[in-house]
């Protein structure tokens, strides 16, 4: 079951040592996962062009997962300076593990500006008071869902999940290939606007690609299934924090060719969008399983 204390480790992955100019080395602190969770290294990333850059704000990013990250060896950021103007910075981050590329991301940076100001109303939804909490639906999961998942939704994490439609989440089926959960951090945070964006970049990869499998009653870590995150890109809209409230809607937006591509759009508390989050990622069936 989760720790006396999740999330404390969060913060550990965002200290990053400086080897040499615009070169960083990230830690890998020790989680239960066989190898480094995805949202880990998009977060260091992130955190990584950050450091080269002064008074903007990451507004997008675009990154491709190249390989498998261990977690037991060391890994590097290194940063190449692409632009840097008047409102806007860009910069290209490529991840290496033993002299071999996992991933690489572009990351841009805005000054900040006043100006025009809509955004779609978030979906009718339940307030995360009204939500059912985290120990009601793990207790459904140890019921309801297969062991294997019910063991993925236990691992440690440094943020809390409360399900709109936990049905979806337990039984891993619904006639329609979207879901809804309230997310927040289990910890207070820094008022720092980068430690908030690299938390809610973090849980947007969580899962990220079942939504688009829910129409078949399958999940991307099955024995019966390949499933991996081919590319991740993500657009922070407004400031917000996330040791707050978030609520995280997926969208299964389409499957094919083995490959399944979901958008994400978080909303605070108030209803504002405040990100959006698109992944395309490997849905393959085993050739065991799709021959029979």
């Amino acid at each position: 079951m989760l720790t006396d204390a999740p999330g404390s480790f969060f913060l550990r992955m965002l200290e990053l040592e400086q080897v040499d100019t615009d070169i960083f080395q990230a830690p890998s602190p020790a989680v239960s996962w066989r190898r480094v969770y995805g949202g880990q290294i998009i977060i260091q990333a992130m955190m990584a062009a950050g450091r080269t850059v002064e008074r903007r704000r990451l507004h997008s990013l675009h990154g491709y997962f190249l390989g498998t990250a261990h977690p037991d060896l060391p890994y590097t950021h290194r940063v190449e300076r692409l632009h840097d103007g008047r409102s806007f910075a860009m910069r290209q981050v490529s991840v290496v593990q033993n002299d071999r590329p996992v991933f690489s991301m572009q990351a841009s940076f805005h000054i900040g500006e006043s100006g025009f100001d809509h955004g779609p109303p978030m979906p009718v939804t339940p307030g995360p008071s009204e939500a059912m909490s985290e120990e009601e639906w793990l207790a459904h999961s140890a019921a309801r869902a297969p062991e294997s998942l019910h063991r993925f939704w236990t691992r440690e994490r440094p943020f809390e999940l409360r399900p709109v439609d936990w049905q979806a989440f337990v039984t891993c089926r619904a006639p329609e290939p979207m879901r809804r959960v309230w997310v927040r951090a289990r910890i207070a945070l820094p008022d720092a606007p980068a430690v908030h964006q690299a938390m809610l970049a973090y849980i947007s990869d969580y899962d990220l690609l079942d939504a688009a499998l829910l129409p078949y009653g399958r999940t991307s870590g099955e024995p019966a299934m390949q499933g991996a995150s081919i590319d991740h890109a993500m657009w922070f809209h407004r400031s917000f924090r996330t040791d707050r409230w978030v609520l995280f809607h997926q969208e299964g937006i389409t499957a094919a060719h083995s490959r399944g591509f979901v958008r994400a759009s978080f909303f605070d508390e108030e209803g504002r969008l405040i990100a959006t989050a698109t992944q395309e990622g490997l849905a393959r069936l085993r050739q065991s399983q799709s021959t029979q």
